[in-house]
């Protein structure tokens, strides 16, 4: 087995451990029965276990390095950097269009792997290694929301930015910082807190930390999270059995009392004349399955072709087990973040290079995963009309999740109670 697959799985045990032992002494009711010896991350650090895999980790999920660019056209989330006939002659610097393209990809937020952050309760663990991936890429599809809907889609990372701690810049950085604390809505504390409060409500078994996160569950937390916090007015809509019912939207996005009313608003009609009173920004996921065990070929250029959209925020998905962030491809190859280094925990005022990567990677898109996560942002009623029509425009060919004008009667007691839940 590789080295890489064997610590992943190591620590992935030691997980299981954890969660045991925290079951275990959650049901022992009896105070005057003895507590049985904790297998906790506390107890392996003390012992220097959990340090040394640690340290292993890093030997074999290094730091990303440049990979080979070339002269073709890069796309990044619905922008195409082109080389031309000049700058592929000018072998003394970086082509124009590489350097343009590394600007935007390096002020992207990228959270990878962390250790000695605050304690997640109830367990003991003060890391999300071999197991928060998935809750990393969702950050960061989640940031770069934040980013296009704060600062728009020109917005480049300068020093300037950085350096003020009153920036949006830092603002959004800190929305995503290691903390439980309320300040920080999308740290990965208050994703693993409100995975257990929502699916608590709904009766299903909770996801803990230490557990794997699908792409659809880590949407549906964000969800709620996105429409508790509602920086601006912002919501969010996840679709159902890849479809994107209008209404739903339309009921979404133009509730100006969504969450203080205990009465679901009514449906709303696909009516342009709500836009000229009310729509609210939206962040838009789509949970899709393009194949069966693998990403089936026929879906190709219909990623491709989302990805090139203006509404386009990328996708997360990966390979078994290993969630990536998609943002880009050049050719046949996606280009991506990896959240699989580990790296200490920092507070917001330090070491902020760590939250970028100006060393793209790439892969073929033929090898991702078929379970994804499409993320789209639509600041108004017009950019939410464009993105239906891309994707009908892509759907005439091989659809790749489906676009329906009314909810069904069936699933439409279900949408009135997402109205008011949190």
């Amino acid at each position: 087995m590789p080295l890489e697959h064997l610590l992943d799985s190591s620590y992935r045990g030691m997980m299981e451990h954890v969660n045991d032992d925290s079951n275990d002494q959650s049901e022992d009711k009896n105070p005057g029965s003895h507590p049985k010896p904790k297998r906790t991350i506390g107890g392996l650090v003390t012992t220097g276990k959990y340090k040394l895999l640690a340290s292993f980790y890093n030997l074999v999920h290094t730091e990303p390095e440049p990979v080979k660019l070339g002269t073709s056209p890069i796309l990044l989330l619905g922008r195409k950097y082109h080389c031309t006939e000049s700058m592929a002659n000018n072998t003394h610097q970086t082509p124009e269009h590489i350097q343009n393209f590394l600007s935007d990809f390096g002020s992207l937020f990228w959270f990878c792997y962390r250790k000695d952050f605050p304690v997640l309760s109830p367990t003991h663990l003060t890391t999300d290694l071999g197991w928060g991936c998935m809750l990393r890429t969702g950050q960061m599809m989640a940031a770069q929301v934040m980013v296009r809907h704060t600062l728009g889609r020109e917005w480049r990372l300068t020093e300037q930015e950085k350096s003020s701690p009153y920036s949006l810049y830092r603002q959004i950085l800190r929305w995503f910082s290691d903390s439980p604390s309320a300040s920080a809505p999308y740290s990965i504390h208050n994703i693993v807190s409100k995975s257990k409060s929502i699916e608590t409500e709904l009766s299903k078994n909770s996801k803990k930390a230490g557990d794997w996160f699908t792409p659809t569950r880590v949407s549906q937390i964000l969800k709620a999270l996105v429409r508790t916090h509602s920086p601006d007015a912002l919501t969010m809509y996840v679709g159902k059995d890849a479809v994107l019912y209008k209404d739903q939207i339309v009921a979404l996005c133009t509730a100006t009392e969504l969450y203080t009313s205990h009465s679901p608003p009514k449906r709303s009609p696909l009516d342009k004349s709500l836009d000229s009173c009310y729509w609210r920004p939206i962040f838009i996921v789509i949970p899709v399955r393009l194949g069966i065990s693998n990403l089936n070929p026929i879906y190709l250029e219909m990623l491709k072709s989302v990805l090139q959209m203006p509404q386009s925020v990328g996708f997360i998905g990966g390979r078994p087990r290993q969630s990536l962030y998609f943002v880009g491809y050049q050719g046949d190859d996606v280009i991506y973040l990896d959240p699989h280094v580990l790296r200490s925990a920092q507070t917001e005022d330090s070491h902020l290079d760590t939250y970028h990567c100006w060393s793209p990677q790439k892969m073929p898109l033929l090898n991702v995963d078929p379970s994804l996560a499409l993320g789209f942002y639509c600041a108004n009623r017009d950019e939410f009309d464009k993105l239906c029509s891309n994707i009908a425009a892509i759907n005439a060919h091989n659809p790749i999740f489906s676009i329906e004008d009314n909810t069904p009667d069936y699933l439409f007691d279900d949408f009135e109670r997402d109205m008011v839940f949190i």
